[in-house]
């Protein structure tokens, strides 16, 4: 006998009115929640159970498979990605910028715009790319920020220095004010979208060299990780249950994944709109080469495990 054969004749002997049983079949109408609810009617059906205690069970059953399956999770997904531009505006010295942009390549976060953000449009998936190099504005710094010791800060109002004999270049007050603006232009896009889309996951898009930089100096624990999921220990933490879908999504497709380490942390806008904020961290290893800058074989397949992992996170609309 199939299991939608047994409920209706268990349904019989316990004595449930044609009404009663339909209400059970309708409640209890995928197959595994009719498997199990088959389970539990073989159990009880000698304790001769009331009609209103075999719709409970058809419920909690269904609420149990419900639970089990319903994606946690979001709305939207807005993708910020903040270090993939290698342009240099910076007029009136062009003949720097070579020099600048060689310094730059180990801290770019090449091809992430297009590692992240998927080819089918969904219009609930919101890239956000900014288009300036980060050694001339970081959008992922703060005013104050600690690395402004280490000549990276928000932007180039630090000194530049040229190659040619030494030169040092200054940021005059003009272009620094048109840098901020561009810096505070890029978090007001972020902090009006957050709240605009409410119940949004803010996933911060990026990727980190194989070998030393100015950064990160000792890169040898980097050797053994290939994706870093970063997260804030505040309101924006995301819960367990969407750690989990993302750390098993990468692993179960054969990456070695870490959390928080070796980087942490995960963006976050000033805003009055709640929203959960995830880092992931990609190896350039695996998807490009670090010497030429080109995408490698593996750059296609590494793309679309990222980008199949956004409708698990996006609710069942």
């Amino acid at each position: 006998m199939s299991d939608l054969e047994i409920i209706i004749e268990c349904c019989k002997h316990l004595g449930l009115t044609k009404e009663e049983a339909t209400t059970v079949l309708q409640i209890a109408h995928s197959p595994e929640e009719r498997s199990d609810l088959v389970v539990w009617m073989r159990e009880n059906i000698k304790a001769s159970p009331e009609p209103i205690y075999v719709i409970i069970a058809a419920g909690e059953i269904q609420m149990k498979h419900r639970n089990k399956s319903k994606s946690p999770m979001f709305d939207s997904i807005i993708l910020h990605i903040p270090h993939a531009s290698s342009n240099f505006d910076f007029a009136g010295h062009d003949q720097y910028i070579p020099s600048w942009r060689k310094e730059a390549e180990p801290l770019i976060d090449w091809y992430t715009d297009e590692l992240f953000i998927p080819t089918d449009c969904d219009e609930r998936i919101i890239p956000v790319v900014f288009d300036t190099c980060r050694t001339l504005v970081d959008v992922e710094r703060m005013c104050n920020d600690p690395l402004e010791c280490r000549e990276l800060g928000i932007t180039a109002y630090r000194l530049l220095r040229g190659k040619d004999g030494g030169n040092v270049v200054r940021i005059d007050d003009e272009d620094d004010i048109r840098y901020m603006k561009k810096y505070l232009d890029h978090q007001h896009k972020l902090a009006h979208l957050l709240v605009d889309k409410p119940n949004s996951l803010l996933i911060d898009c990026h990727s980190f060299s194989s070998r030393p930089t100015i950064l990160q100096p000792d890169a040898s624990k980097n050797e053994d990780m290939e994706i870093c999921i970063g997260f804030n220990e505040d309101s924006t933490k995301p819960s367990d249950t969407v750690l989990t879908e993302v750390t098993e999504h990468f692993r179960e497709r054969g990456y070695k994944v870490s959390l928080n380490a070796p980087f942490s942390n995960s963006k976050t806008v000033e805003t009055p709109a709640s929203y959960t904020s995830l880092m992931i961290e990609v190896n350039k290893a695996i998807y490009m080469n670090e010497d030429t800058l080109e995408r490698n074989k593996y750059f296609n397949n590494v793309r679309s495990d990222i980008t199949s992992l956004y409708e698990k996170l996006l609710e069942d609309c």
